[in-house]
């Protein structure tokens, strides 16, 4: 039998970049982010690393999407050494939109799919398995673009539960949008830290999709060593299709 049905998966839940499309898109694309300040972009990265850090003893307030976008344009002023007034959050908001989210649809207008991905999702949604989606960045179009909108349930940005993955509160925050509970769902996604990680600890399986890594991979006798918290490492969506949709 299928992973999926020997463990009585009922949803497969998708991060987007790396793992729906190749991960050297969006370095490309991350790169055009940088203009028209470099030293915006460069703290919006540094921040967003020390985030992750933060979170995990201090928590948003409130832990919504609004509540992320203020501690997100809080620390980047702490970085830069300023006042954290309230007209100087808006000024780093807005920047932050201008440079970044506002410019994404336009960026990821042209990302390619992975080969393979939109046949394992068809393939998926036949066996009556519900899809969703989890991302650190904005969905904007990438969907669409990616030809998948169709087949996607539902959709969310990980700002919008106030946490970045491996939090647990993303996860759970789908979870609860699309009435799932979490020993019933495999989360796939391309990083071990922030997709698999994330998921064990809320509860959910996964399954690492990791060029090199899958069964008869160049690596492959090494994938359960080297990430002992994925339930499956599989290489390419082919692999996904055989080891996790067939019996």
């Amino acid at each position: 039998m299928g992973f999926c049905a020997d463990a009585g998966i009922r949803a497969i839940l998708l991060d987007i970049d790396g793992t729906l499309y190749p991960r050297h898109m969006l370095h490309a694309r991350m790169l055009r982010s940088m203009f028209p300040s470099p030293i915006v972009a460069a703290r919006y990265n540094r921040v967003r690393k020390k985030i992750r850090l933060v979170q995990e003893t201090a928590p948003t307030v409130p832990p919504t999407l609004e509540g992320f976008r203020r501690r997100q344009a809080q620390m980047i002023l702490a970085d830069s050494h300023r006042d954290l007034s309230e007209d100087a959050c808006r000024l780093v908001e807005r920047r932050l939109e201008n440079q970044f989210y506002d410019r994404w649809p336009l960026y990821f207008a042209s990302i390619k799919p992975f080969d393979g991905m939109r046949d394992a999702l068809v393939e998926a949604r036949s066996l009556d398995l519900r899809l969703g989606v989890l991302s650190d960045f904005p969905i904007a179009n990438k969907l669409d673009v990616l030809g998948v909108s169709d087949l996607i349930e539902s959709a969310c940005c990980s700002e919008e539960s106030g946490y970045l993955k491996p939090h647990p509160a993303p996860f759970s925050y789908l979870l609860d949008r699309m009435g799932l509970l979490a020993q019933e769902t495999l989360f796939v996604g391309d990083s071990y830290d922030k997709d698999v990680v994330g998921a064990a600890r809320a509860g959910m399986r996964s399954c690492l999709l990791k060029r090199g890594y899958g069964a008869g991979q160049r690596h492959g006798g090494d994938a359960s060593t080297r990430y002992p918290a994925a339930d499956l490492v599989c290489g390419t969506w082919q692999e996904f299709t055989q080891r996790v949709l067939r019996s």
